[in-house]
């Protein structure tokens, strides 16, 4: 497995279906360390951070595409998101964006979503077997009515 990033088709939109994964890995993988060569540690930190992001276009002019992105971070990390560090974060990623024509007009960040659990139902005496060899279920069971 090769340890470097794979580039994204800078001639098609980003938010093409081939470009997707490609351009979340890559704009991660190049504005962490760029902050973190210029001296940017706290922002290099956070960029890190996330989990992958989503990219959307928002705008487009006759030679300039506008972007929307979504930074999906861990819930825990989510409160040291504000719009300060969203500045810092936007600005290091419209580095590395702008020489391809491309800009971000639009970021924001959400909390990850997190896995939702398979809830089994009760085991049976024909079904016991497969109840063992599932998944656990969750500590706290299935929600209850009220």
């Amino acid at each position: 497995m090769s340890h470097e990033l794979l580039s994204p088709d800078m001639s098609i939109a980003l938010d093409a279906p081939q470009n997707s994964a490609p351009v979340s890995e890559w704009l991660l993988g190049t504005s962490a360390p760029l902050m973190q060569h210029q001296g940017e540690i706290e922002t290099a930190e956070l960029i890190a951070e996330v989990t992958s992001l989503e990219v959307r276009l928002w705008n487009k002019q006759v030679d300039q595409e506008g972007y929307r992105v979504v930074l999906v971070v861990e819930p825990r990390l989510y409160p040291r998101y504000d719009e300060t560090a969203l500045k810092r974060i936007e600005k290091a990623m419209d580095m590395v964006l702008v020489p391809s024509g491309k800009d971000i007009d639009e970021i924001a960040v959400r909390p990850e979503n997190p896995t939702p659990c398979r809830w089994l139902a009760r085991p049976t005496a024909r079904s016991s077997h497969q109840w063992a060899e599932a998944e656990q279920p969750c500590a706290e069971g299935p929600p209850r009515r009220a």
